[in-house]
């Protein structure tokens, strides 16, 4: 989500929890069928990777115990998706995705 919105993250940095655990988002491609290109058109939140948990229930990103305080931006990833996903804006356009990036790199990274 971060790096598809222009915002490079070394993940040796410790910024981000990160891996199939950390999912909060699906690609959304759009194919040509004819010349087999594909091109990227939105990206969907959703923690339903997650199931019968109560973040998949909510949609809503929770710190988790040791992981967000070992990631230091983690905690306030959580706060900045769950703005989105309260206000009703879970599917992001590609202008979207890069000002989502943009924000989060402002609030959560600047004292990295």
């Amino acid at each position: 989500m971060i790096a598809k919105g222009g915002v490079a993250l070394t993940w040796n940095s410790n910024a981000l929890e990160f891996g199939a655990q950390s999912c909060v988002g699906t690609l959304d491609w759009e194919y040509d069928l004819q010349t087999g290109n594909k091109r990227l058109v939105s990206e969907t939140l959703t923690l339903g990777y997650f199931g019968g948990t109560r973040e998949a229930s909510t949609g809503l990103k929770e710190d988790q115990p040791r992981w967000t305080e070992r990631y230091k931006a983690q905690h306030c990833f959580n706060i900045y998706y769950n703005g989105y996903v309260s206000r009703g804006k879970t599917v992001l356009s590609v202008s979207d995705m890069k000002a989502f990036a943009a924000g989060f790199a402002q609030k959560c990274l600047k004292n990295q």
